[in-house]
């Protein structure tokens, strides 16, 4: 397996996700051995290296030295024929390393993981925002992610909404849908003991900082006046001036939390009001699995098999933000119905067993002789 950096699945979705393969990948017998690309070029992160690394390795993942400017070509070179399949994440690193995996892994079965769609949320991004910069980030990724796709033996999306749109751009493109992967751990507390509601997401992520503002501009005054004195929590790692600037008697924001289950746990519902983004929305799946409900714009909902007012309430504007909002705040058989309903969700299509069965079956098809 191959990604950008060291893997932090305390910090970031993409990166529990890639841990939770890799577990998913011994739990299948198979020998695992991770490599980041650029092992030192992510600031935030940097001074973790070590700690991270030695949490994969302890959980079983070989990880070789990365002291060298180039890791992965290093580690092919020697090692190379080692491998019956190379996972490639993220299209700029598939991009620059496929060649030399196909010259020094010419046995392996390449597959390329998408993460999510980037050219898709960059498209979207540029559309909300009206940012150029973003437009032209959208049609170099686009160009990257078909040339990768249309060069590797088959690709995995996370959503069947990003599935459609790539098989639509590049109709002989093979592709898997492999999702995240969430334990379920269900409602600690009753809606009475509940209260408060929070935002999660990390502010390494562009969708996240709009959102956050958006939310406090346009959603929060709202419900401000409908329900008097509930507070909001903003949670994630590497909180801008901007964001921490918010902070007030009634808005927490925390920065980062090791343990997300002391808000989970106390909180009434969960807000996601992405304007862009793409794939499946690690902030959504993770209140459900702890059984907290979730208010969610369409494009935080889509890909995950919701249904509006049974397993989540999706609203697209302020006002009808701020009624789902007061709904599950005050409606406690709601409330408890997207509880349930939301947790089942995440065990059916998101939990380990789940994802399992689909990386067993795309496995089962690549031993079988066939391109999966």
């Amino acid at each position: 397996m191959i990604a950008p950096r060291m893997l932090t699945p305390n910090i970031d979705g993409g990166s529990l996700r890639m841990y939770h393969l890799t577990a998913i990948l011994k739990d299948l017998s198979y020998r695992v051995t991770f490599v980041p690309s650029f092992p030192n070029s992510w600031p935030p992160y940097t001074s973790r290296l070590q700690e991270d690394t030695e949490h994969l390795q302890k959980s079983g993942v070989e990880v070789p030295p990365t002291s060298t400017t180039n890791p992965v070509e290093d580690h092919l070179q020697r090692n190379g024929k080692r491998y019956a399949i190379v996972i490639l994440g993220e299209e700029y690193v598939a991009a620059k390393h496929i060649a030399s995996i196909r010259k020094y892994c010419p046995q392996a079965m390449i597959a390329f993981d998408t993460g999510d769609l980037h050219y898709l949320r960059h498209y979207r991004e540029a559309r909300v925002t009206g940012n150029v910069r973003a437009l032209r980030r959208a049609l170099q990724s686009k160009t990257r992610v078909l040339a990768v796709a249309r060069e590797a033996d088959c690709t995995f999306v996370v959503s069947p909404v990003d599935r459609a749109i790539l098989e639509k751009d590049c109709p002989e493109v093979r592709t898997y849908v492999i999702s995240s992967i969430h334990e379920v751990h269900g409602s600690a507390k009753p809606f009475a003991d509940r209260q408060d509601m929070l935002f999660i997401g990390s502010f390494q992520h562009a969708p996240n900082l709009d959102a956050v503002n958006y939310l406090v501009d346009e959603i929060y005054p709202l419900i401000r006046k409908e329900i008097a004195g509930l507070r909001l929590c903003i949670i994630g790692g590497d909180p801008p001036v901007s964001i921490k600037s918010l902070s007030c008697s009634d808005i927490i924001v925390t920065g980062y939390v090791p343990d997300l289950a002391q808000y989970f746990d106390n909180c009434r519902v969960s807000v996601a009001p992405l304007r862009f983004g793409a794939g499946v929305k690690g902030k959504v799946l993770t209140s459900m699995s702890y059984g907290v409900p979730v208010v969610a714009s369409s494009i935080a909902a889509e890909g995950m098999y919701l249904t509006d007012g049974k397993d989540v309430l999706v609203a697209d504007n302020p006002i009808d933000f701020c009624d789902a909002v007061v709904s599950l705040c005050e409606d406690e058989s709601l409330w408890n119905d997207l509880s349930r309903n939301g947790a089942n969700v995440v065990s059916e299509h998101f939990s380990f067993r789940a994802v399992r069965a689909k990386l067993l079956e795309w496995l089962v098809s690549m031993e079988g002789g066939e391109r999966p």
